[in-house]
């Protein structure tokens, strides 16, 4: 059962980052962003399995033997060092769009082995979380929240920076993301992360730095897409996170597109599945478990 409880509280944390709070916002587009493991672009990833054809391994295995020696060596190295890295890179939705209009947002993106749609409307003070698998579209769970009653039950963990525990420095330079020069940052946890194990016996993965790209013309509405709350008055349009003491970052989380273009109504329309569960739920939680349980499970099809 510990186990269990353990591997739940990691795939809600990887997977639940898209939260809202009571704010202006005049942004109207589409943003595009990607995960970047290793020096992996990941975001093609999901696209090209085809769950239907089954022998998903293969089908994943097939991506990364596509990479440069280099950048694969990296990655087998890295989770070499700490196998935690795996549910990192298999759980994490390598690419997420969202359409914006003000307050509103639909966040979509793809798992292994599933679909997840976020929707948040400040104004209605409501939000909808869909998601279902892509191996049996059926079985698929929505949650509900009130947006005004905040995102802790969304950002648990280290995923909710707070000044409490990390220490902010904005630092000299300037960067250029998505086609935006972005101001720079970084959150350096207060307390050491240490050597610690996790619940399961294995290596703990832990914040060792953020890097945060900012920039004022987009609206900080979008930074509750990201995987982690971070308290920015300004659009966060990438973070470099480190989950090892390295000079170069463990994952990035970037945007790589911005289109400032109209958005209808019918492009903010979320999936909806019924029972409707409030978020805390948790037969909504052990719902969700089975689903994404799925897209692990799917590996070891032949």
């Amino acid at each position: 059962m510990k186990r269990i409880k353990w591997f739940f509280t990691i795939i809600i944390i990887s997977i639940l980052s898209f939260s809202a709070h009571a704010q202006e916002a005049s942004f109207e587009g589409i943003i595009t962003s990607r995960i970047v493991f290793g020096e992996v672009d990941l975001s093609p990833l999901a696209e090209k399995i085809d769950y239907h054809k089954g022998n998903v391994q293969e089908q994943i295995g097939s991506f990364f033997r596509t990479l440069p020696a280099a950048q694969s060596d990296k990655l087998q190295a890295m989770i070499e060092r700490n196998p935690m890295m795996t549910i990192a890179l298999l759980m994490i939705p390598p690419q997420t769009t969202l359409y914006i209009k003000g307050g509103t947002i639909l966040a979509k993106m793809k798992g292994l082995g599933y679909e997840m749609e976020h929707y948040h409307n400040l104004s209605a003070d409501e939000a909808f979380i869909y998601t279902a698998s892509l191996i049996d579209p059926q079985n698929a769970a929505t949650s509900t929240y009130k947006p005004s009653e905040g995102y802790k039950e969304l950002f648990a963990g280290d995923k909710l920076i707070t000044p409490d525990k990390y220490t902010f420095s904005k630092l000299p330079q300037t960067a250029t993301v998505a086609g935006y020069v972005c101001n720079v940052s970084s959150y350096v946890p207060k307390s050491a992360p240490g050597n610690a194990t996790g619940a399961n016996g294995l290596p703990a993965v832990d914040v060792r730095k953020l890097i945060v790209y900012t920039n004022s013309e987009i609206s900080k509405t979008i930074n509750f897409s990201h995987p982690y709350y971070i308290p920015e008055a300004d659009g966060i349009l990438r973070i470099d996170i480190f989950l090892e003491d390295s000079d170069q970052p463990t994952m990035v989380y970037e945007m790589i597109k911005v289109d400032k273009t109209t958005v209808n109504d019918s492009q903010l329309q979320i999936k909806k599945s019924q029972p409707l569960y409030q978020l805390t739920d948790m037969e909504y939680g052990m719902k969700l478990l089975g689903i994404t349980m799925e897209g692990i499970s799917s590996l070891g099809d032949e």
